[in-house]
């Protein structure tokens, strides 16, 4: 076989990957036609092939059964390549907004410590970037709670979010560190917020009081700020500590 059949094959090789990744996308066609897509992704073994699998976990289709059933075959099919499968993994969370699935492959394949620092990479380029839709940033910071990831490293990428200018997003780094920050390294940087945010933010300051009032973390240092804006149901103890009076 010559170089220009080897070429001709490898680009036929790679139209028909296209082909099939469209098709495994497509929420409304087939399901068959999606699983004959599966079939000839995971046959062809590339990892642009691997890749392409990955895209399934970018679309929901109708009925949700069929839906989790194909996701967690293709979740199968590709942990199943082992650590052929590393690469376009990372390359997949690193772009996309669907990183639930692929991570869950990742921890299958590598282990959870795998799992959490790309997360955590992830995590941190997106935290410098403007993204007009916050979902990838907040599955990130809910798939790090999944994950149980309570290291310092963890919660110093976390506080990164802090500054966000998506409201979501802030309050998504908030609940994460109140899962996550067992030694309550951030509770400074969190009453920072509150102390910037919080008066012309009524949902962010209260999902902060309701923080504080469930890790018992203390106001020191922001008891005036936190005097002048906490409300009902909340209240400020003698001690510094966030209680609500319907508990």
């Amino acid at each position: 076989m010559g170089l220009l059949d080897l070429f001709d094959k490898e680009k036929r090789r790679k139209a028909a990957v296209e082909k099939n990744v469209r098709k495994l996308q497509q929420k409304y066609g087939q399901s068959d036609n999606r699983s004959r897509a599966v079939v000839a992704l995971r046959d062809d073994g590339s990892e642009d092939a691997i890749y392409g699998l990955l895209q399934r976990f970018k679309v929901s289709v109708d009925p949700s059964i069929t839906d989790q059933e194909e996701k967690e075959w293709v979740h199968d099919v590709v942990a199943d390549f082992g650590p052929k499968a590393i690469e376009p993994i990372r390359r997949f969370v690193h772009k996309e907004s669907a990183v639930m699935w692929p991570l869950r492959i990742l921890e299958q394949i590598q282990g959870r410590e795998a799992a959490v620092a790309l997360a955590c990479e992830s995590l941190r380029r997106a935290a410098g970037e403007y993204q007009r839709d916050a979902t990838k940033k907040i599955s990130l910071l809910k798939h790090l709670v999944t994950l149980k990831a309570s290291d310092a490293k963890v919660v110093d990428t976390i506080c990164q979010l802090l500054d966000d200018m998506d409201g979501d997003v802030v309050i998504g780094a908030v609940e994460a560190l109140a899962e996550l920050d067992t030694s309550a390294s951030s509770r400074e940087k969190v009453l920072e917020v509150l102390k910037e945010k919080g008066p012309d933010n009524i949902r962010l300051r209260q999902e902060i009081f309701r923080v504080l009032a469930e890790t018992g973390w203390s106001v020191k240092g922001f008891r005036p700020t936190v005097e002048t804006i906490i409300e009902e149901p909340w209240y400020l103890t003698g001690e510094g500590l966030v209680k609500s009076r319907e508990r």
